[in-house]
């Protein structure tokens, strides 16, 4: 298992990371945060499965979701009495809360076995 082997579950990198507390907190059902770290740790785990070296692994994900960040959304605006959207730019906090909100909604759409799989790993 690789959290034994290369310490992911106990390490200060992601335990300490604001962007993986916030990752697990937007994962998080039904108020059980240890089952959704746990998940976060095995998703990680099928990624060096997967050919990731594990050094890069903090990396592939911020990717990922700067990717998937939108950089504006649609502002309703009222001009001359009618409704009107207009774009306007995110902060990149609520950026990132769409990237991996999306994410996590095209996870929960597929449809495979087990969540840690749905998370991170390509179609097969």
């Amino acid at each position: 298992m690789l959290s034994s082997h290369n310490h992911l579950e106990g390490s200060s990198s992601y335990g300490q990371d604001l962007f993986f507390k916030r990752f697990v907190n937007l994962l998080m059902s039904e108020g059980k945060k240890s089952r959704a770290h746990r998940l976060v740790i095995d998703t990680l785990e099928e990624l060096v499965k997967g050919g990731i070296e594990v050094n890069k692994l903090k990396h592939v994900l911020y990717q990922a979701i700067e990717n998937m960040q939108p950089s504006f959304h649609l502002r309703g605006v009222r001009k001359r009495g009618r409704n009107q959207e207009v774009p306007a730019i995110l902060p990149i906090h609520r950026q990132q809360a769409m990237a991996v909100r999306w994410l996590l909604e095209g996870a929960n759409a597929k449809k495979e076995e087990s969540a840690k799989t749905r998370i991170f790993c390509p179609p097969s």
